[in-house]
């Protein structure tokens, strides 16, 4: 289906069918944006080729010493982290259809995973540095995230800060 494009300044993207983008006020720069997805009035989103999207980012959220961090990945699940933290002697991004970012002000190094049957939103003031959000994931009305995997339909809302977190399915 057709691209809706307005108000917007574009580089170097590449845009699926049924996309919607409206109200960029900085820059839209190096995505690949999925199938149906909704950008409408965001600051800046940028990726630039070589950087990981979030993806290898490591994050001390057991040990506020840095001493056993997870690397964030776009598959981690709970089971693996506890893994590589409790048992790491032992072990051996980009975006998805159908997600929404509108009115976001910062995303950068960061994978927005999405699905039809669990899209993915981010919302207006969100501000996020080296993120992974998994399918069905919500981080909207001006949260903050740095460092951090916001796991299957997991909500942040109303301003809340989280920095060094894994936060998994179900959870807010």
């Amino acid at each position: 289906s057709a691209v809706d494009l307005r108000d917007a300044t574009i580089c170097d993207c590449m845009v699926g069918d049924g996309v919607r983008i409206n109200g960029v006020r900085s820059a839209l720069a190096g995505y690949e944006i999925g199938r149906g997805a909704r950008l409408i009035d965001i600051g800046t989103m940028t990726y630039r080729a070589g950087t990981t999207a979030g993806n290898g980012v490591r994050v001390a959220a057991v040990n506020e010493n840095g001493g056993r961090a997870v690397p964030l990945f776009d598959g981690l699940t709970a089971q693996t982290a506890h893994l590589m933290v409790f048992h790491r002697h032992r072990t051996e991004t980009l975006r998805g259809d159908r997600a929404t970012v509108c009115g976001a002000t910062l995303l950068q190094n960061g994978t927005i995973l999405s699905q039809p049957e669990a899209p993915t939103e981010v919302g207006v003031g969100v501000m996020a540095r080296d993120f992974i959000l998994a399918p069905g994931a919500r981080v909207v009305d001006g949260a903050f995230i740095e460092r951090c995997f916001v796991g299957e339909s997991c909500l942040v809302e109303q301003g809340f800060t989280a920095i060094d977190c894994l936060l998994f399915a179900n959870g807010m």
